[in-house]
């Protein structure tokens, strides 16, 4: 299924809630949903569900568009408010990561670049999610990864909100939040304007892994639901997840390459050769887990990671 047909059930599916007399729904942006209880449509959404910031990471849509089918009354009688918005829908359409440039880097920046259509996304997305309690993003990756995982920074509630959706992702890679000069991601933009925010980033898995990640996807999206209250379930506790944070970076350079087929979450033991600087081996200084290889792209600054597990 292409990228079209998926915004094209995306609407239909939102539809049927915008018509029925009683559901108080409305799309406050192009490819969203948002439902409220009575009393509270004036409120912020107290949970956001985002989906498709990367137009190529499709299985989020996918999943979305199972769940306002098959909870329809559930999400009818929403008991808070809730926003459900399809990040980057030109690019979902495209099935390309973006149509101009990354989405997730266009965030918090103060200014809008009329030329680059997520420039103009990210200032509707940010007008749409203000005053959000929760979020949860959910992307796939694009490279091989041997496990699914959260990635935003270290914070006790952060931690709490992915230890309650109930899923089988279990480890998290702690990172920092890029400035507003860089641009941020969905997530950084909140967890820096709002402290009162509790937002996180998740990948349900590869792209390749198909079927997979989208029951994860799912799965993740309905554990936000019932643990913030939007429609009643049981909140199931996963395993406490495994804290991992960078303890080295390998810069990369013209004369620096990596040896072939490292993935995300692979073990390793210090002096493990990740690569080499021209004919110097490169090795690892602890014994850890490789995170972010980055093949066949000259433009980055660092070509591998290796983190290890957060002491408690």
């Amino acid at each position: 299924m292409d990228g079209t047909e998926l915004l094209e059930i995306f609407c239909r599916r939102r539809d049927k809630y915008l018509e029925v007399a009683g559901v108080q729904a409305v799309s406050p942006i192009d490819f969203s949903l948002r439902i409220s209880p009575t009393g509270k449509e004036k409120d912020p959404p107290h949970l956001t569900i985002g989906v498709g910031v990367h137009g190529d990471e499709i299985q989020g849509v996918q999943a979305l568009n199972q769940i306002l089918d098959e909870s329809y009354d559930a999400l009818a009688n929403a008991q808070q408010p809730v926003l459900f918005v399809v990040g980057n829908p030109e690019a979902v359409k495209l099935q390309r990561r973006y149509k101009d440039a990354d989405l997730n880097r266009q965030f918090s920046k103060g200014s809008i670049d009329a030329t680059v259509y997520e420039s103009k996304r990210a200032a509707e997305l940010e007008r749409a999610v203000q005053g959000t309690r929760y979020l949860l993003d959910v992307h796939s990756t694009i490279a091989p990864t041997r496990k699914p995982y959260g990635i935003f920074p270290n914070r006790v509630d952060l931690v709490e909100f992915m230890h309650h959706l109930g899923t089988d992702i279990s480890d998290i890679i702690l990172v920092d939040i890029l400035s507003p000069e860089e641009g941020m991601c969905f997530d950084e933009h909140l967890y820096f304007t709002d402290p009162k925010c509790t937002p996180i980033t998740i990948e349900v898995g590869c792209l390749s892994d198909g079927q997979s990640a989208v029951d994860r996807a799912r799965n993740a999206i309905y554990g936000a639901l019932h643990y913030t209250g939007v429609i009643p379930g049981e909140v199931s506790l996963q395993q406490y997840p495994t804290l991992w944070e960078e303890a080295q970076k390998v810069p990369n350079s013209k004369d620096s390459s990596l040896v072939l087929d490292l993935v995300n979450f692979q073990p390793v033991e210090k002096g493990f050769v990740l690569g080499y600087k021209a004919e110097t081996p490169i090795t690892s200084e602890y014994d850890g887990i490789i995170i972010f290889p980055r093949y066949n792209n000259s433009n980055v600054p660092t070509l591998v990671r290796i983190a290890v597990q957060k002491a408690s």
